[in-house]
């Protein structure tokens, strides 16, 4: 898939005449490439649609009793990861990381969240980040993490939830 999208990229870069168009050609195409790599949110919109999970027809934040119920699994699955991979559990801590990725996918579904759009920008700003050289510039105490260098732009949420208010799931108007 990834082989045949560069070809049409680079069809259109090569073919439309009007730059504009071509411009254009190239945002639809990018657009596509994004939503084809969420296949997981795919699969947990149908597992949505299929039990009739509710969902917010745009940004909004979770009524109380979904918010409870979300948080707990989501932590609950964190639990079941950190267990296997105390114990040396490959196929559960998998098994855990995976459904905590349906977790998180679900429930950002459920706020009614453009996902491609909000995961390009933390791309964005998280691509930017540089790799700690010790320890100490870490403020999580390892060489292991990625930091903030100078200049640093946090990811602006704007162009895709807005300014807000937000509703609560449930009670939009």
């Amino acid at each position: 898939m990834k082989d045949q999208l560069k070809a049409i990229r680079e069809y259109i870069e090569n073919s439309y005449g009007d730059e504009t168009a071509r411009a254009d050609a190239i945002v639809l195409l990018d657009n596509l490439t994004q939503a084809a790599q969420f296949k997981e949110r795919q699969d947990v919109i149908a597992f949505h649609q299929k039990f009739g999970v509710p969902v917010a027809p745009a940004a909004s934040f979770l009524n109380p009793e979904a918010y409870g119920f979300r948080v707990k699994f989501m932590q609950e699955e964190l639990d079941e990861f950190q267990e296997a991979h105390s114990t040396g559990d490959m196929h559960g801590a998998a098994d855990a990381l995976v459904d905590l990725a349906y977790v998180v996918h679900g429930t950002a579904h459920m706020m009614g969240l453009p996902w491609p759009m909000l995961w390009m920008e933390v791309q964005r700003a998280n691509i930017s980040k540089v790799r700690a050289t010790d320890a100490s510039q870490s403020k999580r105490g390892t060489a292991l993490d990625v930091i903030k260098p100078a200049g640093w732009v946090a990811p602006d949420h704007t162009p895709a939830l807005g300014t807000g208010p937000w509703p609560t799931l449930g009670e939009q108007a």
